[in-house]
């Protein structure tokens, strides 16, 4: 009696042990599931304002280079301008000699007018119709004395129509130079202004997409730490349930310890290592400037594209994270091509791979990086 009632209170705490240690195993479960799926949770919502961070960079850039094309435009026009206002300054110093050559004349005129008034003004008995015919001795000293003063009285009215017409002249080409010289001045304030206005724009632009490009790093930083603390998490929880494992199950123990090992493996973030190479915008003169989703391909896009052998209409619009030297970048799939038959995994557009760090697509060459779809 003492022997089996012993046995089976050995039975009963076995049981309650083994019972004990599947609630651990499940509790130590649910708080894996939890983590895991808060490492998702901040994974997503880092991802999501790091894609919309990169379309409005993309943005950006894409505003900048259309306000350098209109700076470049305003410039070429400021230096059209310049040409322009030579030939008028050329044309204002032929006004400016032609004015100071009428002003020379007037001077004459008046100097003559002067003079002629005099002349009348001595002679006034003798010019004197009345005059002329009492003191004529002869119908021929009349007529002589009438031509005299026909000649004298007619250079009088030609000299004052002709200095007035001088004047009227001068006038003219004094108003003529001023209105020259208000259109060229008032063209230039504007063209000025212009210029102004859109260096600032594209200062504020600049600092924009500085700012975006900060904000994006930060962001992919933060996901990285998020990512790494679930992983640390998970990774301390495993070691006790494995140990219980261990325990209830002997040998078995190591199985599970493989098979967990292979799980954690296959769930380290989904980065993978493969050949990336450059094309499109001003370096490549043999690309395309339409992407196979119908976006447009410059010197600034954000895009990539993947091999046609992947099936490429379910990586259209998936956010795609680069890493190369230290530096990280999240670009969109919107093209795709044969890629060296597959060989290479990306095909980078100019605004990924200058966030690299290079300029041109020969500088980018192919180059192996870290990459995983978002």
């Amino acid at each position: 009696m003492t022997a089996s009632h012993g046995r089976i209170v050995e039975i009963i705490r076995l049981n309650k042990e083994a019972a004990l240690r599947r609630t651990a195993t499940i509790s130590r479960m649910h708080v894996k599931l939890a983590l895991l799926g808060l490492a998702f949770c901040m994974s997503f919502a880092v991802a999501m304002p790091s894609i919309a961070s990169a379309d409005e960079l993309s943005d950006v850039q894409g505003k900048i280079q259309s306000q350098t094309e209109s700076l470049q435009k305003i410039v070429d026009q400021v230096n059209d301008s310049g040409e322009e206002i030579e030939a008028l300054e050329d044309e204002i110093d032929g006004l400016t000699a032609d004015i100071k050559k009428q002003q020379t004349k007037r001077t004459k005129l008046q100097k003559r007018i002067s003079a002629t008034s005099l002349v009348l003004y001595k002679n006034v008995d003798q010019l004197n119709l009345a005059s002329i015919i009492m003191n004529a001795e002869s119908l021929s000293d009349v007529l002589d004395q009438m031509e005299v003063r026909r000649k004298v009285l007619s250079e009088y009215v030609d000299l004052a129509a002709e200095e007035q017409r001088a004047s009227a002249e001068l006038q003219v080409s004094y108003q003529e130079v001023s209105d020259r010289k208000d259109a060229q001045q008032k063209k230039l304030d504007d063209l000025r202004k212009q210029q102004e206005e859109l260096a600032s724009a594209i200062s504020e632009l600049q600092g924009r997409a500085d700012q975006l490009s900060a904000e994006q790093q930060q962001m992919l930083e933060a996901a990285v730490a998020a990512e790494k603390a679930a992983e640390d998490a998970t990774g301390d929880a495993e070691p006790q349930e494995q140990a219980d494992n261990d325990d209830d199950n002997g040998n078995d123990g190591d199985d599970k310890k493989q098979e967990t090992q292979t799980e954690e493996s296959s769930s380290t973030g989904g980065w993978q290592t493969g050949a990336a190479s450059a094309y499109g915008g001003s370096t490549d003169s043999v690309a395309d400037t339409t992407a196979a989703d119908g976006s447009s391909i410059d010197d600034y896009s954000m895009g990539v594209a993947v091999p046609m052998a992947w099936g490429p209409e379910s990586y259209y619009g998936r956010s795609v994270e680069i890493s190369y030297g230290g530096v990280t970048v999240v670009a969109t799939v919107v093209d795709c091509g044969d890629m060296g038959g597959g060989s290479r995994a990306l095909d980078l557009q100019p605004g990924v791979f200058k966030a690299l760090g290079f300029s041109s697509c020969d500088d980018w060459g192919v180059r192996q990086v870290q990459y995983r779809f978002l």
